[in-house]
């Protein structure tokens, strides 16, 4: 099992990704965010919901290997 800082790191890397268009690992994260939050204590509820509506990405901001 993940631990409370964990299970929002990895939330935090599904909603980078999806958020960036990152290809072929938006539906796979969408899933695996559902996953998680099945089953996510209610302790984390509030603070994955607050990422979930106030986080927003860059593309700029990335930069990809040439």
């Amino acid at each position: 099992m993940l631990t409370d800082d964990e299970a929002l790191a990895v939330v935090l890397g599904l909603l980078a990704a999806e958020r960036l268009g990152m290809g072929a690992t938006v539906p796979a994260g969408a899933g695996a965010r559902a996953k998680i939050e099945r089953v996510r204590p209610q302790a984390l509820r509030e603070p994955l919901a607050a990422m979930q509506k106030t986080l927003h990405f860059t593309a700029d901001a990335v930069r990809w290997p040439a």
